[in-house]
């Protein structure tokens, strides 16, 4: 018995480029998130790490040119995935994730770093923890 497909059902080589191409697009994205917050983050410990003779103020400083770099990167990728996300209008079977799911993810996690080091910062500041 023989199983014959419907014409209609595969994608054309086109379709499957563009799908290659966004689902590229998004490999890259999270690459640059990644390594947006690796920056954010391993800088900030980093700096307090090693400059724990330093004074605060300069450690403070230095934790947060870490923190707007990664940032930065973070959100120029965003930018540059959503430009190339809607030149592609991906639409098929096989759905990538949602180009306007992508910001709330990112918003949310740097929104989480920020409180996160932000805490940690000022724990290491003469100020005393309420609790």
């Amino acid at each position: 018995m023989t199983q014959t497909t419907n014409p209609e059902t595969i994608p054309s080589q086109n379709q499957m480029a563009q799908q290659r191409t966004h689902m590229a697009a998004e490999r890259t994205f999270f690459a640059v998130l990644r390594t947006g917050l690796a920056i954010a983050g391993a800088g900030t410990v980093i700096v307090n790490v090693l400059g724990s003779n330093w004074p605060t103020w300069l450690s403070v400083v230095l934790a947060s040119v870490f923190i707007i770099v990664g940032y930065s990167m973070m959100i120029v990728g965003l930018r540059r995935y959503r430009a190339l996300a809607s030149v592609l209008h991906v639409d098929s079977q096989l759905r990538a994730m949602s180009p306007r799911l992508m910001p709330v993810l990112t918003v949310v996690l740097q929104v989480t770093v920020v409180a996160v080091l932000g805490l940690y910062i000022l724990s290491l500041t003469a100020f005393p923890w309420p609790f």
